[in-house]
C-alpha cells in the first residue's frame, strides 16, 4: 500500500509542517481582500513565520513539488465552495498508479487508491494515519475511507477522484480562504515508532494516539495558548498571538 520512493521523497518535505487555519484570519485582517496565496507567497510565509496554510494551501504546494519533481499529478476535493471544503491530492507513479496524498487531514503518509494492484489490501491499514487504521474502498470513481480507531470508534469520508482543473481548484480555494470557522491547528509529532497528532480545535487541545486521545489542560487567554502552540508547532509565537486575536475580532464583526 506504500507509495514509491520518489513520491514519498517529495511528500517527505512536509512531514513536519503544520496544517492550519490561523492564516486565514491573519489574511482577512492585514490583506481584507487577499484570496488564495501563490505558491511563491506561501513559501516566503512560512520561512518568516513558520506558519504554512490550510489543507488548499499545501496542496497547492504539494502539487507544485511534484511537478518539479516530474510526477503527474492533480487535485481532487469535497464539498468544495462551503465551510467543509476539503482537498487532497493524487500522485501517479511511472506505471500510472494511483496514491492519495492528504496533507491536509494530517495523513503520515501517501497510500495506494488501485484495487486492481497485486499490492493493494481491503483490511484495515495500521501507519497511515495517526493514531487510526484506514480501509479503503471504492464505488466507482469514489473513493470512500474509513477511520477506525482503538475505542472502536469510527468515521468516515469520501473523495470523487475525477481531477479538478485548475481553475476549480483557484475558484475553491478563493472561497475557502475567505471563509472563517473556528481556529484549528494540526501537527504530526515523531516519537520513537508511533506518530501522534497533536490539534489545537477551537480553544482545546489534544494527542491522537494508538492509546487513544490524551487531552491538555485548558488556558485563559491567547497569550498563553500562543506559547502552546509555539512549543508543539514551531510556528512563530507572536504570529500566532496575531492570528488568534485577529480571529476573535473578525468573528465579532461578522
Amino acid at each position: 500500500m506504500n507509495a514509491p520512493k520518489n513520491i514519498i521523497d517529495t511528500w517527505n518535505k512536509f512531514s513536519f509542517l503544520p496544517m492550519e487555519t490561523i492564516t486565514k484570519a491573519w489574511n482577512l485582517k492585514n490583506f481584507p481582500r487577499q484570496q488564495q496565496r501563490s505558491i511563491q507567497t506561501i513559501i516566503n510565509h512560512h520561512k518568516r513565520s513558520g506558519a504554512s496554510g490550510n489543507c488548499f494551501d499545501l496542496a497547492i504546494w504539494l502539487i507544485h513539488e511534484f511537478k518539479r519533481s516530474n510526477i503527474e499529478t492533480y487535485a481532487i476535493g469535497e464539498n468544495l465552495g462551503t465551510k467543509n471544503a476539503h482537498i487532497a491530492v493524487i500522485a501517479k507513479d511511472d506505471k500510472n498508479i494511483r496514491y492519495l496524498c492528504d496533507l491536509g487531514d494530517s495523513w503520515i503518509k501517501p497510500i495506494l487508491i488501485e484495487d486492481t494492484e497485486k499490492s493493494f489490501c481491503k483490511e484495515p491499514q495500521k501507519g497511515f494515519f495517526p493514531g487510526a487504521e484506514v480501509k479503503i474502498e471504492f464505488q466507482s470513481e469514489v473513493l470512500n475511507i474509513t477511520y477506525l480507531r482503538k475505542n472502536g470508534k469510527f468515521s468516515t469520508q469520501k473523495f470523487n477522484l475525477s481531477p479538478l482543473k485548475n481553475s476549480e481548484l483557484l475558484e475553491a480555494a478563493n472561497i475557502s480562504q475567505q471563509m472563517l470557522s473556528p481556529p484549528l491547528i494540526e501537527k504530526k509529532l515523531y516519537s520513537g515508532e508511533e506518530v501522534t497528532l497533536w490539534e489545537f480545535d477551537n480553544y482545546k487541545s489534544f494527542s491522537s494516539t494508538s492509546n487513544g486521545l490524551i487531552t491538555d489542560s485548558l488556558l485563559n487567554s491567547n497569550t498563553e495558548w500562543a506559547k502552546r502552540i509555539a512549543h508543539k508547532t514551531q510556528i512563530d509565537t507572536q504570529y500566532i498571538l496575531d492570528s488568534l486575536d485577529a480571529f476573535q475580532e473578525l468573528s465579532i464583526q461578522n
